[in-house]
């Protein structure tokens, strides 16, 4: 095979590779529709039970650790009180719901 032959259709197979690669969407990601809700403590609850609730109804996979945190950060009043939870506090918590 000649030398124009072979650079001939390695130009082609580049053209051929992109026109392919640009059609394929490669940010599939699903969509992500966030939730708020506020949630009443109950006698015994504690800060690990409600975001161990909510953690497992959000998408993101986040340890749990990082969803107590972000607890915190959604309640400021949390950190002054030492993430001490009475009967009928109202903690404001959001969790991430991908839709398909």
């Amino acid at each position: 095979m000649s030398k124009k032959l072979k650079k001939a259709l390695a130009a082609l197979a580049l053209v051929a590779f992109g026109a392919v690669a640009s059609s394929v969407n490669f940010n599939d990601e699903p969509s992500a529709e966030i939730h708020v809700e506020s949630y009443k403590v109950r006698a015994g609850d504690t800060l690990w039970d409600v975001a161990r609730y909510y953690r497992d109804l959000d998408d993101r996979n986040l340890y749990i650790f990082e969803y107590i945190d972000e607890l915190r950060e959604n309640n400021s009043w949390l950190i002054e009180r030492h993430n001490q939870l009475q009967p009928n506090d109202l903690i404001q918590v959001q969790f991430v719901k991908f839709k398909e």
